[in-house]
């Protein structure tokens, strides 16, 4: 970080707000599941912020003007961190105390003395600082008459004397005040303003939002204009203030609400997308699932899988999995997460454009960055072994192997994983992305037939294992097939989500699919219908897929995981063999906890690598050659 960027305290950066407005009221969670699976809920799509951008220098008082429903209030809670933005970050470096609503942090049934120590606490205060600060507080508040009424008693005016005491009884990096003193009277005005202004002095920075431009002239030295929650004009407090005035005494008409660029933006959201392209829609429900997948297979793969006798792999286990029945460490849970996210983007894209280029952008997606995978350790564990004269488990292998397990053929024709099992998630994936490439035409017009497709040759695949003497590679393909019922699964949700599928037949599909996972997993692994109920970590996916799609408007992005769910293919195809490596030479030295939180690391910035070196130049390249 540079000189300059340290000497601003707030950095906002294309920051937008988007709300969902209800057009109806739904007064249960009853009607709202109802309503939701029925697509009854209709919402009006508001952005109270577009593309906001403005920096504040420490020390330095800042105002926001504008009209009321500008989006003021809204931008000092995404500054606070009440309210994470839609699109955009915000940059924050210090302490903040938030004035923002009458009566926030108070509890109206207690009395002014109790709400001074609950507040405090809040804040992060101490009992014996409030004790230290409270005359200080009640003085300033001059409320020393109703120390000891119930809050709920007291005048608009009150509160806020006594939520801005509080608040000033230290000097933070920043101080937010939003309108409240308006409530106040003119000598607590007076008194306020001369309290900031000692604070301002002391080096805080002051976030202020009023109508008063006189205020915001005497006490602040910039501002930011905002109308429709766009940024006006930004500069000179005074000059902001002074055009903001007159733009509200010629009535408000002159100046442009959005720009160009966001004004063309709605256009094209407003127009109805092509019938031949999935409708853009992002799924911030998945965005989350594939964080949590990717971190439950890491977690199952380089801890209890490798070390059985860890201590905080056993307390998991005895506190968590084995009293719900979950078996793998959590493992199979990720995978058939992965499974279901397969499943329901394949029903929301296919059918909507080439076969041809659905299919060249599902295996290039898979199979450039696999091969990287496997040719990098390759030549890591080679040089290893090399190096230290000794040879490694991978050492077994020969490179006709390695070649088979970067291409996925080892599956086809007997032979051992290279990466130890883990590439095994990856065979089953593509017969079900080739399916959807031989029904691709249904998956769109016809998702029941697409559906039922699917299942019957799910049976086909069972019955010929059963009845005919399979070829070795139609052998393994029938006895891997089975786990397709994870994705046909997530195209029945997303069919059902999307009103394209009514419940009854939905009900009777996801029966039909259910029994055929039963049947493929007490036929091609008993171990995991006696004694390891592969369909109890199924029930579990399926629930939290199901919850995590009604709540999917719901769901705040946050940067580190949506960095996680981009790079989680490339953390599934090395975190295995790098991971396994660096723990083997670690745990000897440092125990097995150190060993595992710098392997876990290193596998995340090793994928990181591996996601820069292998999946952005394909994703580069799907963009030149595929989308328009």
């Amino acid at each position: 970080m540079n000189e300059q960027q340290e000497d601003y305290i707030v950095e906002v950066k294309d920051v937008s707000m988007r709300f969902n407005l209800s057009k109806e009221k739904v007064d249960n969670l009853k009607e709202y599941v109802v309503k939701f699976l029925k697509r009854q809920l209709l919402f009006d799509e508001f952005y109270a912020l577009r593309k906001v951008s403005f920096s504040v220098r420490r020390g330095e008082p800042f105002a926001i003007i504008g009209e009321n429903g500008c989006g003021k209030s809204t931008l000092l809670k995404v500054i606070s961190g009440i309210f994470y933005p839609t699109q955009g970050s915000v940059d924050v470096r210090g302490s903040v105390a938030p004035l923002i609503e009458l009566g926030a942090g108070f509890d109206m049934d207690l009395t002014a003395r109790e709400n001074i120590f609950l507040n405090g606490a809040v804040l992060g205060y101490d009992t014996a600082f409030m004790e230290q600060k409270f005359q200080e507080i009640m003085d300033f508040a001059e409320l020393w008459d109703f120390v000891d009424v119930p809050v709920k008693n007291f005048s608009s005016g009150m509160v806020a004397r006594l939520g801005f005491s509080i608040a000033t009884v230290v000097v933070p990096d920043i101080l937010i005040v939003d309108e409240i003193l308006s409530v106040g009277d003119f000598m607590f005005q007076q008194k306020c303003e001369r309290k900031m202004q000692e604070m301002i002095d002391q080096g805080a920075t002051l976030i202020f939002v009023s109508h008063s431009s006189e205020q915001v002239k005497r006490l602040c030295k910039k501002a930011v204009w905002l109308k429709h929650g766009v940024v006006q004009m930004i500069g000179d407090a005074a000059e902001v203030s002074d055009a903001y005035v007159h733009d509200m005494e010629t009535g408000g008409h002159g100046l442009v609400q959005q720009s160009e660029a966001d004004a063309k933006r709605d256009e094209e959201e407003a127009a109805p997308a092509p019938e031949t392209k999935a409708p853009r829609r992002t799924f911030p429900f998945l965005t989350l699932l594939r964080a949590a997948a990717i971190a439950m297979i890491v977690w199952d793969h380089l801890g209890p899988f490798r070390n059985p006798q860890w201590l905080p792999g056993r307390l998991v286990e005895n506190m968590i999995n084995r009293p719900l029945g979950i078996i793998q460490s959590f493992g199979a849970l990720g995978v058939i997460l992965f499974f279901l996210s397969s499943g329901f983007l394949l029903a929301h894209g296919g059918g909507r454009g080439s076969r041809f280029t659905y299919a060249a952008k599902r295996v290039l997606k898979i199979y450039p960055p696999l091969l990287l995978s496997f040719a990098s350790f390759f030549v890591v564990q080679r040089l290893l072994s090399f190096i230290t004269g000794a040879p490694n488990y991978w050492s077994q292998f020969t490179p006709r192997q390695w070649l088979f397990g970067g291409t996925l053929l080892n599956y086809l024709f007997g032979e051992p994983d290279v990466i130890n099992g883990t590439t095994w998630y990856l065979f089953p994936t593509l017969l079900f992305y080739f399916l959807g490439f031989l029904f691709y035409s249904w998956l769109h017009e016809k998702p029941r037939t697409a559906v039922f497709a699917l299942e019957a040759v799910l049976a086909a695949c069972y019955g010929a294992f059963t009845a005919l003497n399979l070829p070795l590679a139609l052998g393994e393909v029938a006895r891997m097939s089975w786990y397709l019922v994870f994705p046909v699964f997530g195209m029945l949700l997303y069919y059902l989500w999307s009103g394209q599928m009514g419940f009854p037949s939905f009900l009777l599909l996801g029966s039909v699919n259910y029994l055929l996972m039963i049947k493929g997993i007490s036929m091609f692994n008993p171990d995991y219908y006696e004694s390891l109920p592969y369909a109890v970590s199924f029930a579990y996916a399926f629930l939290l897929f199901s919850i995590a799609l009604l709540l999917n408007d719901r769901i705040k992005s946050f940067r580190a995981v949506g960095y996680l769910a981009k790079i989680s293919y490339s953390v599934y195809v090395t975190h295995m063999t790098y991971g396994s490596l660096l723990l083997t030479l670690l745990a000897p030295r440092l125990g097995f906890t150190v060993s595992f939180i710098l392997t876990v690391l290193s596998a995340f910035v090793i994928a990181a690598v591996h996601y820069q070196a292998a999946e952005k130049p394909v994703s580069r390249f799907l963009r030149r050659n595929f989308e328009s």
